[in-house]
């Protein structure tokens, strides 16, 4: 084609005549140009494809992730309910200064459980992969965008602020269950209940924590409150996180 058209224009150069030489000229640079044109409008095209494809497959990972999220935090929810209803069965026993007990193995599993909850914070993979790539930029809706900086911010600052003092409460709990035990022979300390799998503290050990009551009612009581509060912020989590995972799955 090319060739075709440096013989169209060799001839009307050796005819001498400028004028057609000159139209031609000017038709073969318009053509050149309209090559180029559609050109970029087909690149144009195929890189907006590519972009609505990228952007739907985040979607799809950000709603995936999201409904997980939503399920880990229901149980993280439901882990700090039982945790605050043990604390404060304990504590009921505590103050009533009545060392008779109704039911000795669930008052050591009360007792036990005020340290058995770590941090609970999971870095989001796709957020954070479309943050710090500067990907986000493909998501085209600024609300959304607005509504996902909110919900992870939110998220992120409840499970720094339970790090910074509640996850030191709790770290305090786990250690007052070494002191019932220190320096004695566990075979001394526990006493077989149906078969040798199944064990439970004997007198000493609960005369332990009967009398160190008072310092562990210190700690006991505000972190059953603790337990409340996180309750509270992590229900607050799973309603806006679900309000998120709407927009989400209805973006288009």
């Amino acid at each position: 084609m090319i060739n075709f058209f440096r013989k169209i224009r060799k001839k009307l150069a050796d005819d001498n005549k400028p004028l057609k030489y000159m139209r031609y000229a000017i038709g073969e640079i318009v053509l050149v140009v309209v090559g180029i044109l559609i050109a970029l409008q087909v690149n144009d095209w195929n890189t907006n494809r590519t972009e609505r494809a990228t952007e739907k497959d985040y979607i799809d990972r950000l709603a995936k992730e999201l409904s997980d999220e939503i399920d880990y935090y229901k149980n993280v929810r439901d882990q700090f309910i039982s945790k605050e209803k043990s604390l404060n069965r304990i504590i009921i026993v505590w103050q009533s200064n009545s060392s008779i007990l109704r039911d000795s193995l669930q008052y050591i599993n009360d007792f036990n459980s005020a340290g058995d909850i770590s941090s609970w914070y999971s870095e989001p993979i796709t957020w954070t992969q479309l943050v710090q790539s500067g990907e986000l930029k493909l998501i085209r809706n600024q609300q959304l965008i607005d509504a996902l900086f909110i919900y992870f911010n939110d998220v992120k600052k409840i499970a720094n602020n339970y790090r910074m003092h509640p996850m030191e409460l709790t770290n305090r709990a786990r250690d007052s269950w070494q002191y019932p035990f220190i320096n004695e022979n566990p075979e001394i300390l526990f006493q077989s209940l149906s078969s040798e799998f199944e064990k439970k503290p004997n007198n000493i050990v609960f005369e332990r924590i009967w009398n160190k009551r008072t310092e562990y009612l210190d700690l006991f009581m505000p972190l059953s409150f603790s337990c409340r509060i996180q309750h509270f912020h992590i229900q607050n989590n799973i309603d806006s996180g679900q309000l998120l995972l709407e927009q989400l799955k209805s973006f288009e």
